[in-house]
């Protein structure tokens, strides 16, 4: 479910597909590897999570690449990322309506509109 909102993160950011399943991939294994421990107390939406840790396992990648430099110490905890995930939530909702218009069109027009 949270796929689509990472992938859109890191491919308006430098990255591909796979990039956006590598990292996806990761926080899947913090995630758990977090669950795991006793100690692990979630504070926020599931969502809000996923896409922190997506957002700073990228920007790590970007640094190593060299595409990316940090501006001062500790700008991952100074990072409002519910901004980026409330743009990302929305387009998604944006997409998923111009879904559902599509697919109850006609044959001829859905042809067209698709091929544009």
């Amino acid at each position: 479910d949270n796929f689509n909102m990472v992938q859109a993160f890191i491919l308006n950011n430098n990255g591909s597909y796979d990039d956006a399943r590598d990292i996806f991939q990761e926080a899947m294994i913090t995630l758990y590897e977090k669950a795991k421990s006793e100690s692990f107390v979630l504070t926020c939406r599931i969502q809000t999570y996923i896409y922190s840790v997506c957002r700073r396992l990228w920007l790590k990648r970007l640094q190593q690449l060299g595409r990316y430099t940090v501006a001062g110490e500790g700008f991952e905890e100074t990072v409002p990322v519910e901004d980026d995930l409330e743009l990302h939530e929305k387009r998604n909702a944006e997409f998923a309506i111009m879904e559902r218009a599509l697919s109850s069109l006609g044959e001829p027009c859905k042809s067209l509109l698709d091929a544009y």
